[in-house]
């Protein structure tokens, strides 16, 4: 991301929890470690809204601050796999979030500020995202 575009990450605390070893530990405890890897995201016409972005976020709780189209919808779109990415990767807890959509819906939750997104899926898509 370019700096007029930059998104700043918060760690507001940690937990002291230990690390889980499977899907419904990681479900049962909402621990969630997750790394991004060279994720880029263009949308068509050419906007880069994430530019190989490198993140690692452990336990806590974080906040992404950022003025408009600095790329914050985005990658929480990505991070919830309600939009695939150009390129790169995500992983929570290891696991390669591409490989394990249905476990990562399970366990989070998404209220964006603007519903213009879940206007174009289709009525199962919408109960499949929720």
């Amino acid at each position: 991301m370019s700096k007029k575009n930059s998104v700043t990450l918060l760690n507001l605390g940690a937990s002291n929890w230990s690390k889980p070893n499977n899907w419904q530990a990681l479900q049962q405890h909402r621990i969630l470690n997750i790394e991004i890897k060279n994720l880029s995201k263009t949308y068509p016409g050419g906007f880069k809204a994430l530019d190989s972005v490198d993140l690692t976020i452990t336990n806590g709780m974080f906040g992404l601050l950022g003025p408009n189209g600095a790329g914050k919808s985005t990658l929480i779109r990505i991070l919830v796999t309600l939009m695939q990415p150009t390129s790169g990767q995500v992983l929570v807890d290891g696991k390669d979030i591409s490989g394990y959509r249905k476990e990562i819906r399970q366990m989070v939750g998404y209220l964006p500020q603007d519903f213009r997104f879940f206007a174009k899926l289709k009525s199962w898509e919408f109960l499949d995202a929720a």
